[in-house]
């Protein structure tokens, strides 16, 4: 495999990309933080630690679906330009 075969990265060295739409996005890490504020003076703080924690994974897994799909949607575009390329290229006349 050359370098010219390798995917570049599709987001800057930050890592940083667009948060998921709000459609896609669940409402169990808000409703785990909210249960935590509201009943937070009657949980033991290793569960209230754990409901915010199970919170951010959530949140975590939300993001990192979010970037596969843009990677997927990156690597369709790319592929219909290959074969966009590889149609053009058979359709053209042979060189003798």
């Amino acid at each position: 495999m050359t370098t010219a075969d390798t995917l570049p990265p599709t987001r800057d060295d930050r890592g940083t990309h667009p948060p998921s739409p709000p459609a896609y996005r669940s409402p169990t890490p808000a409703h785990l933080r909210d249960c935590v504020r509201r009943h937070g003076g009657t949980l033991p703080a290793d569960v209230a630690q754990a409901l915010l924690d199970a919170a951010a994974e959530l949140e975590a897994s939300e993001e990192a679906f979010a970037e596969l799909v843009e990677q997927k949607r990156e690597l369709q575009r790319r592929l219909a330009n290959c074969e966009s390329n590889l149609r053009a290229a058979l359709a053209r006349p042979a060189r003798a």
